[in-house]
C-alpha cells in the first residue's frame, strides 16, 4: 500500500482557546504557507451579532476581564501588522465565523 500524503499542518484556533490565550500568541502560529484559521463567535465593528454571543462575552469577562469574544475588525487589524491578509470569512452555524489569514 503506498503512503498517503496529507499535505501541510493548517493552524486552527476554535471557541474557547481563542478567548483566553493572547491574540499576539495565536497570530504568531500560522503555518508555513501562511495560513491561519479562526472559529468562533466574534463581534463586527463593536457590536455582538447575536444575543446568546453577548450574554456568553459578559460571562467570561466577569470570570477575567482580560477574556472575552473579539472584535473581528482587531483581529484582522493584528493579522495585517503580522504580516497576514484576511483571505475570507465565513458566516458559520449558530452565529460563529471562520476567519482565515494567509501570509502576505
Amino acid at each position: 500500500m503506498g503512503k498517503r500524503r496529507l499535505g501541510k499542518p493548517l493552524p486552527v484556533v476554535l471557541n474557547l482557546v481563542f478567548y483566553v490565550v493572547p491574540l499576539w500568541a495565536l497570530l504568531s502560529i500560522a503555518s508555513e504557507d501562511g495560513l491561519l484559521f479562526f472559529y468562533g463567535p466574534f463581534k463586527r465593528s463593536g457590536q455582538h451579532i447575536s444575543e446568546p454571543n453577548r450574554l456568553f462575552d459578559e460571562d467570561l469577562r466577569r470570570r477575567n476581564p482580560d477574556w472575552g469574544i473579539a472584535d473581528v475588525e482587531i483581529i484582522i487589524s493584528s493579522a495585517e501588522r503580522q504580516g497576514l491578509a484576511l483571505a475570507e470569512i465565513v458566516e458559520m452555524p449558530q452565529n460563529n465565523l471562520s476567519v482565515i489569514f494567509k501570509r502576505k
